[in-house]
């Protein structure tokens, strides 16, 4: 990225320094994921949590910031292919992206499954390996919890319009620096998985769309409400297998819902 002049406007300069700032965060987690051994993963899902690697696993976790997560998001669309994630590297990152989805921070772990959803779209079935079974079923079961996140605080008081243009300006300057909203980020990770179940078809992975329908299902059971309602509907779509063969999924994952519904009635 070339050095702006002095002559840049100054919505340009800020424009370039959350870029940089972007950049950094996320090759921040890229060390990271270098820094983790190719084994974690394997231990981890075979319930090896105490051994060395996994130990040293959820110490990179520990380092990694929500921050740092969502200037991944933003930069991956931007990376192309899949020349950053290669051979090892596949078994580095799904090993971080797992221990971060088994966080206790929820914002972590909304941050986490956003950037794996936004990994996969990337590289679409570029990378076989990221369609890790245990790593997706560890995506899914972390969903419900997340996708059902509300804002615990008010929203802030209606500002002036200078006063928005001055916010407005200063945001651009420091890049991602404050937390979104619970609320928001969620929005962000539903967004994530429509975009994710239109690029990346699941006909192959029958068993994987059928943990991610049970886990939207029990997200609106859980208080999701409509947030779930589009990535259900992106469910059915024919990339994803046959539409009658779909719908029973998705029917079968409902039914316990339907059962209450018209206990209750």
């Amino acid at each position: 990225m070339p050095f702006p002049s002095v002559l840049t406007p100054p919505a340009t300069l800020a424009r370039h320094r959350a870029r940089t700032r972007r950049l950094f965060m996320a090759s921040a987690f890229l060390v990271a994921t270098q820094a983790a051994s190719p084994s974690a993963l394997d231990e981890w899902v075979s319930g090896e949590r105490d051994s060395p690697a996994c130990v040293e696993l959820l110490e990179l976790a520990a380092a990694v910031s929500p921050a740092g997560l969502r200037a991944l998001i933003e930069e991956l669309p931007a990376v192309g292919g899949a020349s950053w994630l290669q051979g090892a590297d596949v078994e580095r990152f799904l090993g971080l992206i797992v221990a971060l989805l088994a966080s206790e921070d929820a914002e972590v772990t909304c941050a986490a499954a956003t950037a794996f959803l936004a990994a996969l779209r990337c590289l679409g079935n570029g990378t076989p390996g990221l369609f890790h079974p245990l790593a997706l079923h560890e995506l899914c079961k972390s969903l419900p919890a997340v996708l059902c996140s509300v804002d615990a605080v008010p929203a802030p008081r209606k500002k002036g319009r200078r006063k928005q243009q001055q916010d407005s300006d200063d945001d651009d300057e420091m890049g991602d620096v404050g937390a979104p909203p619970p609320t928001k980020a969620a929005d962000g990770l539903a967004g994530e998985l429509c975009l994710f179940l239109e690029a990346v078809p699941l006909a192959g992975y029958p068993e994987t769309l059928s943990q991610l329908v049970a886990a939207l299902v029990e997200a609106a059971a859980r208080g999701a409400g409509s947030r779930v309602y589009l990535p259900l509907t992106c469910c059915l779509a024919s990339e994803h297998g046959e539409l009658a063969s779909t719908a029973r999924t998705v029917l079968r994952s409902l039914k316990p819902s339907l059962t209450l519904a018209l206990t209750l009635t």
